[in-house]
C-alpha cells in the first residue's frame, strides 16, 4: 500500500495558504505546513480551519529566510507549494530589505532546497501586487 503524497506549503498561515492547506487535506494529501514563528504561538489563518482538518496537518514553525527551516519542511515532500511572502507593498518602500530577505532570498532558499532534495514538483505563486493598483477587476495579464 502506498501512502498519500506529501505536500509541503510555505506561507500556510496566510489566507490563501490556509485555504490551499485545507484543499490539499480534502484531496487526500498529507500536508506539512510552515507557519512563520512568532512569539504569540499563532498559526495565523490556519487556526480558522475546522479541527478535523487541522488535526491532519503537520504544522512546522519556521521561516523561509532560514535555509535549514526550508530544507526541514521539504524533506520527503512530493510537491512544494511556495506561498510565503511579505505583502502590503506600500510598507516595502519603508523597509525594502525585509521584503527582499523574505520574498527574494526566501524564494531562493525554497528553490535550492527543492533542487538539493530532488523534490519532484514546485508550485510558486505570485500576487496581484505585481500589477500595482488594480485599474480593472479582474486584473488581466496585460494590465498596465
Amino acid at each position: 500500500m502506498t501512502s498519500a503524497p506529501l505536500a509541503a506549503v510555505t506561507g500556510a498561515e496566510g489566507f490563501i495558504g490556509s485555504h490551499l492547506t485545507e484543499a490539499l487535506v480534502a484531496s487526500g494529501h498529507r500536508v506539512r505546513a510552515m507557519a512563520q514563528y512568532n512569539s504569540f504561538a499563532s498559526y495565523g489563518w490556519l487556526e480558522t480551519l475546522p479541527t478535523d482538518v487541522l488535526d491532519q496537518v503537520e504544522i512546522v514553525l519556521g521561516d523561509v529566510r532560514d535555509p535549514g527551516s526550508v530544507r526541514g519542511l521539504l524533506e520527503g515532500a512530493d510537491c512544494a507549494y511556495h506561498l510565503a511572502a511579505l505583502i502590503a507593498i506600500p510598507y516595502s518602500y519603508q523597509a525594502p530589505h525585509s521584503y527582499v530577505d523574505t520574498n527574494v532570498t526566501g524564494t531562493l532558499n525554497v528553490l535550492e532546497a527543492v533542487r538539493a532534495l530532488g523534490t519532484p514538483r514546485l508550485v510558486h505563486t505570485s500576487t496581484s501586487e505585481t500589477y500595482g493598483t488594480a485599474q480593472t477587476v479582474p486584473i488581466t495579464e496585460d494590465h498596465p
